[in-house]
């Protein structure tokens, strides 16, 4: 998921190096590569803030759901993603974050209270 869909062009870009306010026509042709290869993996992309209301309404996430504490935490993991990924080039490291955090959402909050899960990072 991108939430904010205003900010997914300049997240790409600073996470893959280009600036994304001052982009030449090389750079931004770098930007849409990359974006094609990330929408196949994204559960949708938004600038709606009612992700977590949605989740709410759908029984993904239980009525005592912390909403601002996890759009908070939510918003400043992705917008923490672009150093960790800059020096690598990889998402590896942030699918394993974000698996984990998800995790750790369905365990507090998931509609079935999935506390039965075990971690599977390695």
């Amino acid at each position: 998921m991108l939430d904010g869909v205003d900010d997914t062009v300049p997240f790409i870009a600073h996470m893959i190096g280009v600036d994304a306010y001052a982009m030449d026509e090389p750079g931004w042709r770098r930007v849409q590569a990359k974006l094609k290869e990330l929408v196949p993996h994204l559960r949708f992309v938004s600038s709606d803030d009612t992700a977590l209301a949605q989740g709410l309404a759908s029984g993904e996430l239980v009525a005592d759901t912390p909403v601002d504490d996890l759009a908070r935490l939510l918003r400043v993991t992705f917008l923490s993603s672009p150093p960790i990924t800059q020096d690598s080039g990889s998402f590896a490291e942030i699918e394993q974050l974000f698996a984990a955090l998800g995790r750790t959402i369905a365990a507090a909050w998931g509609g079935t209270r999935a506390r039965g899960q075990r971690s599977k990072a390695g």
